[in-house]
């Protein structure tokens, strides 16, 4: 399966199809040689099975015979904070919940009444000391599928990105892309922030001019509410801070396309920081290689993610071992004084790095990105490679010793 980014003449005439996601994206299948278009949001087909041969779209757009917009479909989740009779929270359902029964405006799955079978509920009271953080204390996280998969940042993670990104920097406004645990707390820090996100379930906690349904890798917003607000947020020449973090299974290039028709709209520059494992440095790059990206040795880690999670490990002298890392376009000099027992800074490089990076005089960098393994600098290869591989004559590259009979494994099979 290829992402096609130009679609060929014979189906670049027509607009894609929509999911109930917005725009589908054009695939190509090598093996078959058949153009199809799927969601953009996911690729996992059972959670949005939408398949369409790109001949057949083609035959239906000549034809006018145009599938519904999700535009017109009515959400699930409204704002009700404001409402008079606010009542208490489903934590089964994750919904705020009304005791009024006699009003028009109000989706009746928001009824008490229609909750009576649930077990987990608050009253009002106790949801009020609990709405300002819905994230944490509210919503349960979407973690079943791997391209929406909902993992929150760790206390020590939204610490530095309020102490070493936000506060030194100054920006005046900052649009969270995927990051809502940031965005609730710079709301109550009372910064200027704007919340981009797939999950309609925030429409209940904010309102039109703080959050808007959003596909980062399509672009599309959900509601015309939405945009204009979106809009109206990035209009004035203000500094911008973009905070990205994307499903990991997601398409790099798709997200890439997203943010530089931001930056468009406001014709200056963004400030932009996407939080991604570091095995996917090369595509990230590739990606975003006009904002001049480069990675951090910052650890970026989740409270609810098995593998990349704030445990620390066993050894006093490494950090966690989450591979997550930030990449960013603002001058990496200005990450100073953070937190000495796990970095420390590199008079070469003029950057902050992990303990156990060490700069190769040889590479003119720090090239280490696994922060629980030395480097050593390879003279056959001519570059930095782990400590645990070791030069292969039989392919020229570092690699792991077992790999050659590993292949042989594989291909008896």
């Amino acid at each position: 399966m290829t992402l096609v980014l130009d679609p060929p003449g014979n189906f670049g005439h027509h607009m894609p199809p929509v999911c109930p996601h917005g725009p589908t994206l054009l695939f190509y299948d090598k093996s078959t040689s058949y153009h199809y278009y799927a969601c953009s949001a996911s690729r996992d087909h059972q959670f949005c099975p939408f398949k369409l041969s790109a001949q057949k779209w083609k035959r239906l757009a000549s034809s006018k015979n145009l599938i519904k917009n999700p535009e017109r479909i009515k959400p699930d989740y409204q704002y009700l904070l404001n409402h008079p009779a606010r009542h208490g929270y489903c934590l089964d359902c994750c919904r705020v919940l009304i005791a009024v029964v006699k009003d028009e405006q109000v989706l009746a799955k928001h009824y008490e009444s229609k909750h009576d079978k649930c077990k987990n509920r608050i009253d009002d009271q106790q949801f009020q000391e609990l709405v300002e953080r819905p994230c944490r204390n509210l919503l349960t996280p979407q973690t079943r599928n791997e391209n929406l998969a909902q993992y929150f940042f760790s206390a020590q993670t939204l610490l530095f990105i309020r102490d070493y990104l936000v506060k030194p920097f100054g920006f005046d406004k900052i649009l969270c892309i995927g990051c809502p645990t940031v965005h609730e707390q710079l709301l109550s820090l009372s910064h200027n922030s704007f919340l981009l996100d797939l999950d309609a379930r925030y429409h209940q906690f904010y309102e039109a001019d703080r959050f808007a349904r959003f596909n980062m890798f399509n672009g599309h917003f959900f509601d015309q509410h939405g945009l204009k607000s979106f809009e109206q947020f990035i209009q004035h020449n203000n500094s911008i801070l973009i905070l990205i973090d994307p499903p990991f299974g997601g398409l790099i290039e798709c997200l890439a396309r997203t943010v530089h028709r931001m930056c468009n709209r406001r014709m200056t520059e963004i400030s932009i920081a996407l939080f991604f494992p570091y095995f996917n440095e090369h595509w990230i790059r590739k990606a975003f290689e006009s904002d001049q990206v480069q990675i951090t040795d910052f650890i970026v880690t989740y409270d609810n993610h098995t593998k990349y999670g704030s445990r620390q490990s066993s050894k006093p002298s490494t950090v966690a071992q989450s591979p997550v890392r930030m990449f960013t376009n603002l001058n990496l000099a200005n990450f100073s004084a953070i937190d000495p027992d796990q970095y420390r800074w590199c008079d070469q490089c003029s950057r902050t790095i992990f303990l156990n990076n060490r700069h190769c005089n040889r590479c003119g960098q720090c090239p280490a990105r696994d922060s629980t393994k030395p480097i050593w600098h390879c003279v056959h290869c001519g570059r930095c490679a782990k400590i645990t591989s070791s030069h292969c004559n039989r392919c020229n590259s570092c690699h792991l010793p077992n790999k050659h009979i590993n292949n042989k494994i594989i291909n008896k099979q």
